[in-house]
């Protein structure tokens, strides 16, 4: 292969190293050295206590608790050929009762010659060993010309061995629609294309199977002229829609169901329906669903966001919300960009959110959160630099209590075309450090960065900052502060870039980079 993969564990970030660091038993930060030809990646967990991440294209890799890899898989389709033609691994289950295999499914497709659309699915165990005669062909040229989507399809594995999935699919004929596919174990298809929806451009966020019938979280548009709207929907094995229920309406002009239904705080915006709106269900009756909320200021048209969390019970009823980062001013805009934003586990919630530093051309951090069942906020972290730009698509909880989370990262907004795929493994406690190298989930951000005069630091609620220091790039120290440390005063030093160290009651030492022009 050209691109030889390997694990770098480093300090990305950062000027400075910590003069203490401590590492935690299974976390780890891993860069891939590997050029992604495609922004998305998925991960999970072997049942050997190790780590799958599909790193875009076609690849696998098994990830050992310290981050090395210590073995991948390269499977490429037989494709018939073309300029354009492109295939990559599309999804990654875990296959019900058999927690030591796993399936990839790879696709290919070709929206300008107008092949058609192959998926092969693929079972591997946990050394990622599979048999090229189990492989399982879905040929589906015949019903599908492309894919015209902004996702992925969504996937789900059933007990009997049976694969379904649905997405936005163009036939022949150039009509398009939401296409239902069920596969069995043998390869034998059904094929289903719903109008039901009377909507071309209908998207698909969700898809999983409830008892007897799947539900599904569906964006399409409706009305004159026409506003996004985000439906519930409940669908029998054979698709046949029984229940539908209307979460949100993206429409500018008029207010969320959710903030009909008496969400006070919501008084300046609505509920954005293009957000990746997964709903997680944390018991029988309560699931939990994350949506952008966009801000609506009295000036001109910016626009401010953040997103938010609703707790909604079997009828639908909404029973508890918290907001993130809702027109507070610290950044210009919080968006969901994993499959599935919020995980529960244990009366315990996993949610992962993008926070643009300066608008959507600035760079990016990803934010994880841990929540109470109630949906008090226990910790939440911040990774990423000043510069970097940073996507976080695959997000899954690990059987040691905390989360894997996998990812794209830019060098810059601007440089798209050279993407790589990172990987953080993080604790139950939040945290991510590797030996000889600082902690890059921080308990802590600051803003604005870069700085005129004021620069404000936001803390976790688990930490007890102690003191904050500020050092020049020689290592002189120039500010120490014991008191108010959300407000630091630089008015008064020169343009440059600045070491931010900020030491915690407990002793625990982070360190930031902080530019003034």
């Amino acid at each position: 292969m050209k691109n030889q993969v390997k694990a770098l564990l480093v300090g990305l970030f950062f000027s400075c190293v910590l003069n203490s660091v401590f590492p935690q038993e299974s976390a780890f930060e891993e860069l891939l050295d590997y050029s992604m030809d495609i922004t998305f990646s998925f991960c999970g967990e072997t049942s050997d206590g190790h780590f799958l991440v599909v790193p875009g294209k076609c690849m696998v890799l098994k990830l050992s608790t310290e981050g090395e890899v210590v073995k991948e898989m390269t499977y490429e389709l037989e494709t018939s050929g073309g300029e354009y033609e492109w295939t990559w691994i599309s999804g990654l289950l875990d296959i019900p009762g058999d927690p030591s295999h796993h399936i990839a499914i790879a696709e290919s497709y070709n929206g300008y010659t107008e092949i058609g659309n192959v998926f092969h699915i693929v079972k591997f165990d946990d050394d990622l060993n599979y048999d090229p005669n189990e492989v399982v062909v879905v040929d589906l040229s015949a019903e599908v010309k492309n894919y015209w989507h902004r996702l992925p399809p969504r996937f789900l594995m059933e007990e009997d061995g049976s694969l379904c999935f649905a997405c936005l699919a163009v036939r022949w004929d150039d009509t398009s629609g939401l296409m239902y596919v069920r596969v069995t174990a043998q390869g034998d298809k059904i094929v289903v294309f719903d109008d039901g929806f009377d909507d071309p451009y209908a998207e698909i966020y969700d898809f999983s199977l409830n008892d007897d019938h799947y539900n599904m979280v569906i964006s399409f548009r409706e009305g004159t002229p026409p506003c996004n709207y985000l439906y519930y929907c409940e669908v029998s094995r054979d698709f046949v829609s029984e229940r539908k229920f209307c979460f949100t309406n993206g429409s500018s002009s008029e207010a969320s169901l959710i903030y009909e239904n008496g969400v006070d705080s919501l008084v300046w915006g609505v509920v954005d329906a293009h957000a990746y709106s997964v709903p997680e269900r944390i018991s029988e009756s309560v699931f939990l669903l994350p949506t952008i909320v966009k801000g609506y200021p009295y000036y001109g048209t910016t626009t401010q966001d953040g997103v938010a969390v609703w707790k909604m019970d079997a009828g639908f009823n909404l029973i508890g919300h918290a907001f993130f980062d809702v027109f507070n001013g610290k950044d210009k805009h919080e968006i969901l960009y994993t499959w599935n934003p919020v995980l529960g586990r244990d009366n315990e919630v996993f949610f992962c959110y993008t926070t643009y530093k300066g608008g959507t051309g600035g760079p990016q951090q990803n934010v994880i959160c841990k929540l109470d069942a109630d949906l008090n906020l226990k910790w939440r972290r911040w990774y990423g630099g000043e510069s970097e730009y940073h996507v976080a698509t695959g997000f899954s909880l690990t059987s040691d209590g905390g989360c894997l989370l996998s990812g794209v990262g830019h060098p810059s907004p601007s440089h798209y075309y050279d993407p790589y795929p990172y990987v953080l493994k993080i604790t139950s406690d939040g945290y991510c450090s590797v030996p000889e190298s600082e902690p890059l989930l921080k308990p802590f951000c600051c803003y604005p960065n870069p700085v005129d005069d004021q620069l404000h630091l936001e803390f976790s609620p688990d930490v007890s900052p102690d003191q904050v220091e500020l050092y020049d790039l020689q290592g002189r120290l120039l500010l120490t502060q014991r008191k108010n440390l959300e407000n630091i005063d630089m008015e008064g030093l020169p343009s440059g870039t600045y070491s931010l160290r900020v030491v915690m009651a407990d002793g625990n030492t982070y360190i930031d980079k902080v530019v003034k022009p």
